[in-house]
């Protein structure tokens, strides 16, 4: 994740600890101290070595599909040459806004898809369009995967009611563990602002909002 970011967005952004930003109002900064992307390289060689030998299928020729912009294009192809170390041939199918959403909804188009998850003001908000199986005729997550689990604990975390801080880490615990989708890192933009500002507060737009700012007026 730190090659991608760095050498395709210039470090302009922090690395995620989920699939949320910092700046959403449930977001649990205890995340920040796990290893997210902790990896065991021969040991998901052995994982895809038995996939193959359980289901007679293989999973060595696989497509990411994206939308065409040169920084998504060089991002994947920055993942693509981490798949290909496990062994891993990705065709990168890039393709513009219209046919890229379109393609979203037909399974049979994509393996992987790279794209963009945001919400409004808290986390769960996305999880009530991306992974809510009640938006999709195959009653899935937008990504085809059905999980009654999943969508359970979905429910919890984003009804008023129980939307509390330990149902939001049950949910991130279990899509850390089911692994359908990860976060790779939250975009951020260079600001300029005057010496009197001494910490700036942006929404999950990433907008300043000075009347969160802290100001240091001189005498």
């Amino acid at each position: 994740a730190a090659g991608i970011m760095a050498s395709a967005s210039g470090n302009h952004g922090v690395l995620s600890h989920a699939m949320a930003s910092p700046v959403y109002g449930d977001y649990d900064t205890s995340w920040d101290n796990e290893d997210y992307f902790n990896y065991d390289l021969e040991k998901a060689k052995e994982y895809l070595d038995a996939y193959e030998t359980e289901t007679g299928r293989s999973a060595k020729e696989l497509s990411l599909v994206l939308m065409t912009t040169t920084l998504y294009s060089t991002q994947c192809e920055i993942i693509s040459g981490y798949l290909n170390e496990l062994g891993i041939n990705v065709e990168l199918k890039s393709l513009d806004d219209a046919i890229y959403k379109t393609e979203l909804t037909n399974q049979e188009a994509w393996d992987m898809v790279y794209g963009v998850l945001g919400a409004s003001v808290y986390w769960v908000d996305s999880f009530n369009t991306w992974y809510n199986s009640s938006n999709y005729d195959w009653n899935g997550t937008f990504n085809f995967y059905k999980d009654d689990q999943l969508q359970e604990l979905r429910e919890l975390a984003c009804s008023e009611k129980t939307h509390t801080q330990e149902n939001i880490n049950a949910l991130k615990d279990y899509l850390d563990e089911i692994c359908i989708t990860i976060g790779i890192y939250i975009p951020t933009t260079p600001v300029i602002y005057p010496s009197y500002i001494t910490d700036i507060v942006v929404d999950y737009r990433q907008y300043i909002v000075p009347g969160a700012c802290t100001y240091q007026w001189s005498e």
